[in-house]
């Protein structure tokens, strides 16, 4: 409820008796409408007819994500997640689709056809949970259902052209590999049973590079559709360096995950989830790393989720639409704030002059902003930050 500002009795300096009659004029001096107490008494007949829309809500909770899984929301945290989720989806794909283990197969025998397909499958199973995560945090179907289109087309093109690529790859040097594990089974004379198994060992030994660049070639693709669905060149730059780094570290380990125990379903699964959530782990540090203006929920429903700012021009509000989609907050309109990057700076201007948001507690129309500002929009408060400017904070924020 909004408060009533009593306005006091007249100033003694000023006039309070019946004006004075007669023929001489009031004469009325710039020094006496300039004076202190009518300028004061201005100030509070102003404060007092204000009608306040926006009520403060306490001062925000500046903590971390809520809840012992809150790290989850923080980009690194949520794009790991999303391997995780991905790689479970890649796996089933892989077993159900490619009949991994099975001695025939419905594509036929060429290795170069089976090699395209598993990392076609690899591509869309982490890449289409990766592109359309932010969606489904935003449990927005809108959302995640227009990621899904944008990011589509650039996984199956990436995947294909990709694992012709890490085919061509793979199968060069895995041919050099074979014709040195000759070399060395005929330079040690051994019996045929060691000969087999120092040439299998060999094999084994010195297939992880080329996986490892094989399957980093498929992260590529999944980066570069996180990117198209964000809208973001230089989310596609920073998706493809970290998931190339997460998949070539993964398809490095693959081989000594999933022969450990055999060649069977789970061990694959083991080897998968691994290279899925190393990809999803490189491209949020990778991310985190190169960040250079975010948000960080500080109060709120969402608290302790980051939003890493990509656009010359961000919308903010609870549409799916939006670049950063919150919910959990009804008070928050379908766009409701404009964050704008110029050569001067970060500018906030509201969107709903119903609801303007506030910066630091004061309703805005615009506002050039400055690291560390909080900005409330409903009952959700989030902090800006600038990497050029950013000062220690005290607090956790999981990134």
């Amino acid at each position: 409820m909004s408060e009533t500002v009593p306005i006091p009795e007249p100033a003694s300096a000023l006039p309070t008796g019946p004006l004075p009659t007669g023929s001489a004029p009031v004469q009325i001096s710039w020094d006496d409408l300039n004076s202190d107490s009518v300028n004061a008494r201005v100030e509070l007949i102003r404060t007092a007819r204000e009608v306040p829309l926006i009520q403060p809500v306490g001062a925000p909770v500046l903590t971390g994500a809520s809840g012992p899984m809150g790290w989850l929301r923080g980009s690194v945290g949520a794009l790991a997640l999303a391997g995780l989720v991905g790689a479970l989806v890649t796996w089933g794909l892989v077993e159900g689709v490619l009949q991994a283990g099975a001695d025939t197969h419905w594509y036929g025998d060429s290795a170069t056809t089976g090699n395209v397909l598993f990392t076609l499958a690899f591509a869309l199973g982490i890449g289409l949970v990766v592109s359309g995560w932010e969606g489904i945090q935003a449990r927005s179907r809108a959302k995640t259902q227009a990621a899904l289109l944008k990011a589509t087309p650039v996984l199956v093109g990436g995947g294909l052209v990709g694992g012709f690529i890490a085919s061509s790859v793979y199968g060069s040097m895995t041919s050099g590999i074979i014709a040195d594990a000759y070399a060395a089974v005929t330079s040690q004379g051994s019996s045929a049973v060691d000969a087999e198994q120092i040439f299998t060992q060999y094999v084994q030994d010195h297939l992880h590079l080329p996986r490892g660049i094989a399957i980093g070639l498929v992260g590529v693709a999944v980066g570069a559709a996180l990117g198209a669905a964000s809208r973001s060149t230089r989310r596609a730059l920073n998706g493809a360096i970290g998931g190339f780094v997460g998949g070539f570290v993964g398809g490095f380990l693959f081989d000594y995950i999933g022969s450990g125990s055999g060649s069977g379903a789970m061990p694959r699964l083991v080897a998968i989830v691994v290279t899925g959530v190393l990809v999803g782990l490189s491209m949020g540090l990778v991310e985190t790393a190169r960040r250079e203006n975010w948000l960080e929920i500080v109060s709120g429903g969402m608290a302790g989720k980051q939003f890493i700012l990509y656009h010359q021009q961000t919308v903010i509000g609870s549409g799916a639409d939006c670049h950063v989609t919150l919910i959990k907050d009804p008070a928050i309109s379908p766009q409701q704030l404009q964050l704008t990057q110029s050569a001067g700076g970060l500018t906030a201007r509201s969107l709903d002059p119903q609801r303007p948001a506030q910066v630091n507690g004061i309703a805005i129309v615009e506002q050039t902003l400055a690291d560390s500002d909080l900005l409330q929009v409903g009952s959700t408060v989030l902090r800006y930050r600038s990497k050029a400017a950013a000062a220690p904070l005290p607090g956790a924020i999981h990134g």
